[in-house]
């Protein structure tokens, strides 16, 4: 029997959430606005914009947000950063010009230093979002300086690479703003886009997740 016919559903999603890590006491719902894009807010409990910030009670990241979130019942996003300040992954995201190139040539200085970065394509196909995850918590200072000297040694690998698809990173901030969450980075793996292969994570540890086997059903 194969490993990937006895892997559960709770299975599935403790390797997801070991990878994907980060507050989990609050998550980005989503809406789609008048323009049909999609626009991402705390998950509040209902009535909270007549309450104090700090009495504001939010819906948690569970395991039940996560499957409907894969089955494409909704779509949500990640908050990162810790209330310490300290994240466990970093995202660095290209968008639109020379994405393509420009991703080619940061895997290439990653690879020549031993560190494992794994390429998602963006939702509309034209980007990338370039992840690192890490064993321990860092802080989101240390994340953001390893970012940009690793954009720094593939800027000088490839000068006629302009780099100008860099867009940011995840995590966006230092530190929590004070009273907030910090920036928000939308969850992989999402049912419908899954099923269109416009987003999908070129990982190891994950491939039995981009087979049928990772369809939940539970």
């Amino acid at each position: 029997m194969s490993r990937r016919s006895q892997l559960t559903t709770a299975g599935k999603l403790s390797i997801y959430r070991s990878l994907f890590k980060g507050r989990d006491d609050v998550h980005a719902k989503s809406y789609q606005n008048e323009l049909g894009r999609l626009q991402y807010y705390p998950s509040y409990q209902y009535g909270w914009k007549q309450l104090p910030v700090d009495k504001r009670l939010c819906e948690p990241l569970t395991y039940e947000v996560l499957k409907a979130h894969f089955r494409g019942e909704t779509s949500i996003g990640l908050f990162p950063i810790l209330k310490d300040d300290t994240c466990s992954l970093l995202a660095i995201d290209f968008d639109k010009g020379d994405w393509r190139e420009t991703i080619r040539v940061l895997r290439k200085i990653a690879g020549a230093y031993g560190i494992d970065l794994h390429v998602e394509i963006s939702r509309s196909g034209n980007g990338t979002h370039a992840w690192f995850f890490f064993e321990t918590l860092i802080s989101c200072r240390e994340e953001r300086l390893f970012g940009k000297k690793l954009l720094a040694l593939a800027m000088q690998e490839s000068p006629k690479v302009s780099f100008d698809s860099f867009d940011r990173m995840f995590p966006n901030q230092d530190r929590l703003p004070k009273g907030g969450f910090g920036n928000l980075i939308a969850l992989l793996l999402q049912g419908n886009l899954f099923k269109k292969v416009s987003a999908y994570l070129l990982m190891r540890v994950l491939f039995f997740m981009q087979t049928s086997g990772f369809i939940f059903k539970n």
